[in-house]
């Protein structure tokens, strides 16, 4: 059946481009995204590249519908290799103006999405005593920005559950990686204020989704200790 590789946040920007590299490379695919019409267009996209893909709308801050997505791709391709923890959502505000709700809707996605999935995958992981867990954070988990609490809460909570969890595992043959990508293209900065992105470069000059898919994939092949970290800048 060959290797899968799991990826939230797959219809669009660093998913959808690791997604379609690990397709490339013979393995099973699973994405999910909340975006239903944006998913079914990577999932045709992937099928074109390998027949072996499987895509299931999910919210990943919901934890059923975190189950019913896991449960699914095992039932199709037996067995998850790699965990890609991808999915995530931006705001930038100044704390006095940062609705509870936006908090809470960055925090749940970012983190607590982060949390729930990998709970799921972990036990089928540690049953074959293999696996590798991959997830994203951003340089705003390791450097402080002005009206990034919220976002730069969940990126540094990504961090810190990351290295915990790799302590949890580093007697186990499951890896876990952090990934810290700079600024990059994706439509995640589509509708956020410009006059809240002052100090940002220009967003020709941001990374393209393709080469924070390549650090991903990089570290997939490397035999690397129980955690590794990799900025991409």
């Amino acid at each position: 059946m060959g290797k899968t590789a799991v990826i939230t946040g797959g219809s669009k920007g660093i998913g959808k481009e690791t997604a379609v590299l690990f397709a490339k490379n013979g393995y099973n695919v699973a994405i999910c995204a909340r975006d239903e019409p944006s998913l079914r267009k990577a999932a045709d996209e992937l099928t074109q590249i390998n027949r072996n893909v499987f895509y299931q709308k999910c919210d990943v801050s919901k934890s059923n519908d975190v189950k019913d997505f896991v449960a699914n791709a095992i039932k199709k391709f037996v067995s998850i290799d790699i965990l890609v923890n991808n999915a995530g959502i931006f705001g930038l505000d100044y704390l006095a103006d940062t609705s509870e709700k936006m908090w809470d809707d960055i925090i749940n996605t970012n983190l607590k999405g982060m949390f729930l999935v990998t709970r799921e995958v972990l036990p089928l992981m540690l049953k074959n005593t293999n696996g590798h867990i991959i997830n994203i954070s951003s340089q705003a988990g390791k450097i402080a920005f002005p009206m990034d609490t919220a976002y730069g809460a969940s990126k540094f909570g990504v961090v810190g559950f990351s290295r915990c969890l790799a302590e949890e595992l580093k007697e186990t043959c499951i890896k876990v990686a952090i990934v810290y990508p700079g600024a990059v293209d994706t439509p995640l900065f589509d509708n956020v204020d410009k006059r809240k992105m002052e100090g940002f470069p220009p967003r020709e000059a941001f990374l393209k989704p393709a080469a924070v898919a390549d650090a991903v994939f990089g570290l997939v092949q490397k035999q690397s200790g129980y955690i590794e970290e990799v900025d991409v800048v």
